[in-house]
């Protein structure tokens, strides 16, 4: 880091005596190495280029190959900001998952032992969506193995 004195200072310092105080204090930076702002830069688009490219990679994921079964609400839990949410399991090839979804006040959701649909990508499971405002109703019984791959 440069500071940035000459034989100006006694002229700025009289003119402008408040910034003077944070002049000698050091708060002020004047010429900043090119080379510093360069690679500040450059390391935040890549960061910022690295995280963009993962939420679309994420996405393509989530969204591709949908699929739909049915889970069963276990319990409450509470949040750390003094919400709630409610976990759900489902299974989907003899595999069991878990999730759990923020309560609404606007549903009237059950739980234990309430039954609602999940839209779930078939290549990974385990990122879920429960579909809180679509119960199911008592006459579905079956469930296939791997899910349906429209809305029932």
């Amino acid at each position: 880091m440069n500071y940035y004195k000459s034989n100006d200072t006694l002229r700025f310092s009289i003119a402008c005596p408040e910034i003077t105080k944070y002049w000698e204090k050091g708060f002020i930076l004047i010429g900043m190495n090119n080379m510093d702002v360069t690679r500040r830069y450059t390391l935040r688009l890549c960061l910022a280029g690295a995280i963009f490219i993962y939420a679309l990679w994420r996405l393509y994921r989530v969204s591709h190959d949908i699929r739909y079964t049915v889970a069963t609400t276990t319990g409450r839990i509470s949040t750390p900001r003094n919400h709630f949410a409610i976990k759900f399991q489902f299974k989907v090839n003899n595999k069991l998952y878990s999730g759990s979804g923020s309560e609404t006040s606007k549903y009237n959701i059950r739980y234990p032992n309430g039954r609602y649909y999940v839209k779930f990508p078939y290549k990974s499971p385990a990122a879920c969506e429960i579909q809180w405002d679509r119960p199911v109703p008592d006459s579905i019984t079956v469930v296939p193995p791997d899910g349906w791959k429209e809305f029932p």
